[in-house]
């Protein structure tokens, strides 16, 4: 069975979507949590075919913590997360089950990501285009120091190696999947599927409840983790010292951006 975690607060019509894309799974054998943090407890609509089961944070839940509720609660053999406002192709949890119950040394399985562009207007979501977040899935542990290379909703992993590993960081509230990701490719055997699966939702200009992160808050994020991942020392020193080169490479080309963009005003 696998256990689908969905963190919400606020955004009851994200929510269904969501749900609606956990019903039209090829794969039955699913239970839902909802990790409700926000301050109205949550009344679900509709009837699902799967049970679901609400947790209640109210509001003082960080994002790892709301997972870490879900997990600790979940009774299947593997996780799947889905954000309230995200979404997966029918096949998703069919292809990672499959693959993770035929290789038994791999803990967990990340596929390709949509990035869909969107607009929240009134109680209606537009979709205004799309394109790959990523052609190519990367899960070794050199490349995910470079960056985060694939999305919460496009990585399955069994449970108990999760909860072997500590789960999510929950003094981190910002960046905790990559933090995550990073550990566990770490401490397990991570694959990749070569397939889109599924939609990371972004609503650019959009604030309020229907907005994604800052960016600000997520570089700001990005800089916080690889210090702490470099002056720790719980990674190896070879770990440690790639990531240092890598935050390098990144601020440089980051301040190459900048100036190039200044050049060209």
């Amino acid at each position: 069975m696998v256990s689908v975690i969905i963190r919400t607060r606020d955004r009851e019509q994200f929510l269904a979507r969501a749900l609606m894309s956990v019903a039209r799974q090829d794969y039955q054998e699913i239970e839902a949590i909802v990790v409700n943090n926000g301050l109205i407890p949550l009344a679900l609509k509709g009837s699902w075919p799967f049970p679901v089961r609400v947790l209640e944070g109210g509001g003082e839940l960080s994002l790892s913590g709301a997972l870490n509720a879900g997990i600790r609660e979940a009774q299947g053999e593997y996780i799947a997360i889905l954000d309230d406002d995200d979404t997966w192709d029918p096949a998703f949890l069919t292809t990672h089950v499959d693959y993770l119950s035929s290789h038994g040394d791999v803990q967990g399985s990340a596929s390709l990501t949509w990035e869909v562009h969107e607009e929240l207007r009134g109680e209606e979501i537009t979709e205004l285009g799309r394109k790959p977040f990523n052609s190519v899935i990367r899960t070794s542990v050199p490349a995910l120091l470079y960056h985060n290379r694939f999305t919460t909703n496009a990585f399955v992993y069994r449970r108990e190696a999760a909860l072997k590993l500590g789960l999510y960081d929950e003094s981190l509230n910002e960046l905790e999947d990559w933090d995550f990701n990073l550990r566990f490719a770490m401490s397990w055997k991570l694959a990749g599927i070569p397939r889109i699966l599924s939609s990371y939702h972004r609503r650019p200009g959009q604030g309020g409840s229907a907005g994604n992160t800052a960016l600000f808050r997520h570089l700001e994020a990005d800089r916080s983790l690889r210090k702490n991942f470099i002056r720790k020392g719980q990674a190896p020193l070879k770990y440690r010292a790639q990531m240092l080169l890598f935050s390098w490479l990144v601020g440089i080309k980051a301040w190459l951006k900048r100036h190039a963009g200044g050049c060209r005003r």
